[in-house]
């Protein structure tokens, strides 16, 4: 009963951090007109860095919209929060009791202590039947977080293996760069960019455009090294530009949160 209790509210806290997360995509798109002119492409490019914090980070105020409307969707369902309500003692005798009343107070005390004991049994019955009836929807939403978990986990592994066959696709073709002239030139690059860390330089005849690849060990690859200088200042300008803004690991934020 603990256990499905905790997926319940886990269940929900996913389910609001969505509710949010579109909500602050809807106006994200409804304002996009506003800010367009205003923003550079940098910022346009980085602004959905509010939607994966939304989406991912569980920090919400004490009241919010999407608690509200989750709240409401618990009271109006059957069978989710509300349970059985228990018999109660309206005051009203029945009809034989009122037949059988004596005058005498001892008589009267005698008909009391016969009644008594069938109310704790009717009451213990209509506990169960509430407690039953509660177990019943908190398992039904356990096992749907438990689906839902299954299919985003599987959808998660294939983007990684397909990846991870890209990437040995393109290490299948891929030969250092054995010109030095471009090698230093793109050192100067580096330096003149104020660029840290450490990058490689590959060609690879087997890709169509420049790229930019590797999370932890990035590599620029070239379709072919005969370019012009002012060619391929610019194409290694634009993947240094990448590198530097950690757009590999922005993309693979925003596909952990897809």
């Amino acid at each position: 009963m603990e256990y499905f209790e905790k997926m319940s509210e886990i269940m929900k806290l996913i389910l609001s951090l969505s509710l949010s997360g579109t909500a602050l995509i809807i106006l994200l798109l409804l304002f996009r007109p506003l800010y367009r002119s205003r923003l550079s492409k940098k910022w346009q490019y980085y602004i959905w860095l509010i939607v994966i914090w939304r989406l991912l980070l569980p920090i919400t105020p004490q009241t919010s919209l999407t608690g509200n409307l989750i709240l409401t969707a618990e009271q109006i369902l059957p069978g989710i929060t509300t349970s059985a309500p228990l018999p109660q003692d309206t005051g009203i005798s029945s009809p034989e009791s009122i037949s059988n009343v004596k005058s005498d107070s001892e008589q009267s005390g005698r008909m009391q202590n016969v009644q008594q004991p069938a109310a704790p049994l009717s009451d213990a019955a209509a506990m169960t039947d509430a407690e039953d009836a509660a177990d019943r929807p908190i398992s039904a939403i356990a096992l749907i977080f438990a689906l839902w978990l299954i299919v985003a986990l599987l959808l998660l592994v294939r983007k990684i293996t397909i990846y991870q066959s890209f990437r040995k696709y393109i290490d299948a073709g891929c030969s250092p760069l054995n010109d030095m002239q471009l090698l230093e030139y793109f050192g100067r690059i580096i330096e003149e960019n104020h660029i840290k860390g450490s990058l490689d330089l590959y060609t690879n005849s087997l890709v169509s455009s420049p790229l930019l690849i590797g999370l932890f060990r990035p590599r620029i690859i070239l379709p072919n090294a005969e370019l012009s200088e002012r060619d391929f200042y610019y194409t290694v300008l634009h993947e240094l530009i990448h590198y530097r803004r950690r757009d590999m690991l922005y993309k693979w934020l925003m596909q952990f949160t897809l």
